[in-house]
């Protein structure tokens, strides 16, 4: 009740610091929270008015073509152009004593309107460590379905750890209609890749 949309300002960037510190396994440096304030990422806050307009929930995604990372391998299915956009949800944050309360649905909310307002941008996709059962089912009320796992995907406090990739499609995006080994996947999603960075390249430099 009385929670506020708002911009980010330069000014929260220890707000946003403490906030990604207390939800989160990972430690993110000054260059990522210099990206959200400078609004390299796509970034979607909600503030409460009466604890000095701090914000108390965020997301923050990047919007990028199919093939620019090979964590996407195996989202779309090949039928789809190259220059198709997908969205990353980077990080996903609620302050502790503003959960329970809709607060990240809404926020997920935001992004999917934010997404679906692209008509080339065709899925959301995250990654979650594997186990952690509260973040799993949170997406997965949400319409996200899994894609694959991936073996040490992440690294936390200097130990391995494995992931889960979820998705949600929209604008008619949809996953492969057949089933292939992942290294199949990564194979055709890499000659994709470079093929798209030589077109760029060709294209910057003519």
């Amino acid at each position: 009740e009385g929670l506020v949309r708002r911009e980010i300002i330069p000014e929260d960037e220890d707000n946003l610091r403490e906030l990604h510190d207390i939800c989160l396994p990972i430690k993110y440096d000054a260059a990522f929270y210099r990206s959200v304030i400078s609004k390299d990422f796509l970034s979607i806050s909600i503030a409460d008015p009466s604890q000095n307009n701090q914000i108390v929930g965020i997301v923050t995604a990047s919007l990028n073509h199919r093939y620019k990372w090979p964590e996407s391998d195996g989202l779309l299915s090949f039928s789809f152009a190259s220059d198709e956009l997908v969205m990353y949800i980077l990080t996903l944050c609620v302050a502790p004593r503003y959960r329970r309360v809709g607060l990240a649905t809404k926020l997920i909310d935001y992004l999917f309107e934010a997404a679906s307002s692209n008509r080339r941008c065709k899925a959301i996709y995250l990654h979650v460590l594997d186990g952690n059962r509260a973040a799993i089912e949170f997406y997965q009320k949400n319409g996200f379905g899994m894609i694959r796992e991936i073996s040490q995907f992440y690294i936390i406090e200097g130990r391995p750890r494995d992931a889960q990739m979820y998705a949600l499609y929209l604008n008619g995006g949809h996953g492969p209609r057949w089933k292939i080994s992942y290294v199949v996947q990564w194979f055709i999603a890499h000659s994709f890749r470079v093929m798209h960075e030589l077109i760029e390249f060709w294209n910057q430099n003519k």
